[in-house]
């Protein structure tokens, strides 16, 4: 039966609380639906899918700031769902059995391209087909440059793929074992309070400690807050934090906590004093993103 559906912006609190407290109703869909459920929200945007009756999706980007709307595809069965990706406020789909259109959402700019939607895929930071990335003019691939007097470092001890960081070529490295992790420690050897450790867990639906009755939930960059801990969202998946000094550690703590388009967390925390937070930018800007 069709029903009438709102979307609700409800603020993070990490002491959790009434789900209601702090939030805004951003939006009531004119006609009754028969499920709504939002895909991925990037760049400002929330990818809704809306199913008006059954065997017929409507998907929409919605911007989170004025609500408005901009109506990206329909499907109706037996026709295969056109699959998509999402990131960097940029979203790609299949618009057709061999054809590929890739829009980003803050000037609605797009390109077509041949392929399926199947091949779709997400790496360094832009769209891929096939792996291999389409970097329209629009969409500059992520790249990352070394540092001078850095050394790139890998999760694993066997390197693969791209690096984790950079750090300077003077640190001692170590690798760090774990269950579903794997770590990598890297120490200023004239003053061994001075580190940087960085994880790459590799948990598919990941709690959230914060609020535990929740269950399963989407892995969160949050998973590691700390108390007296400050964060700053960069984008709708990365979040940097600043942990001041306390306890036995007598320097700042500067770090990055994100997930990957496809599954998983990474964290990265730099300890130094703060005459080198400098220096701890520099590390976490090379830090291997989506």
């Amino acid at each position: 039966q069709n029903q009438t559906w709102s979307l609700w912006l409800h603020p993070f609190n990490p002491k959790g609380g009434s789900l209601l407290s702090g939030s805004r109703l951003l939006f009531r869909w004119p006609v009754p639906l028969q499920g709504l459920q939002i895909q991925a929200v990037t760049g400002g945007y929330a990818l809704l899918e809306a199913f008006p009756v059954k065997g017929t999706l409507s998907c929409w980007a919605l911007r989170i700031s004025d609500v408005s709307r901009l109506h990206l595809f329909n499907f109706s069965a037996p026709d295969p769902e056109p699959a998509f990706v999402a990131g960097r406020g940029v979203v790609a789909w299949g618009d057709g059995p061999d054809s590929i259109r890739v829009l980003r959402l803050a000037d609605r700019r797009y390109r077509e391209f041949k392929g399926k939607a199947a091949d779709l895929g997400w790496a360094n930071g832009t769209v891929t087909l096939k792996g291999e990335p389409l970097a329209p003019p629009f969409l500059a691939p992520y790249t990352h440059h070394l540092p001078p007097g850095f050394t790139w470092v890998w999760a694993s001890s066997r390197p693969g793929g791209p690096p984790l960081l950079a750090v300077p070529a003077s640190w001692t490295v170590k690798h760090l074992p774990g269950g579903s992790s794997v770590g990598v420690q890297a120490t200023n050897p004239q003053d061994t309070r001075e580190r940087v450790t960085a994880w790459v867990n590799a948990c598919v639906g990941c709690y959230n400690p914060a609020q535990p009755s929740l269950g399963n939930i989407l892995d969160s960059p949050l998973l590691s807050w700390q108390k007296g801990e400050k964060a700053v969202w960069l984008n709708d998946h990365t979040v940097a934090t600043t942990l001041p000094p306390g306890g036995t550690d007598p320097y700042f703590t500067y770090g990055l906590s994100l997930v990957p388009p496809t599954q998983g967390l990474v964290t990265v925390a730099v300890t130094a004093p703060a005459r080198d937070k400098h220096l701890a930018t520099t590390i976490l800007n090379t830090v291997w993103r989506p």
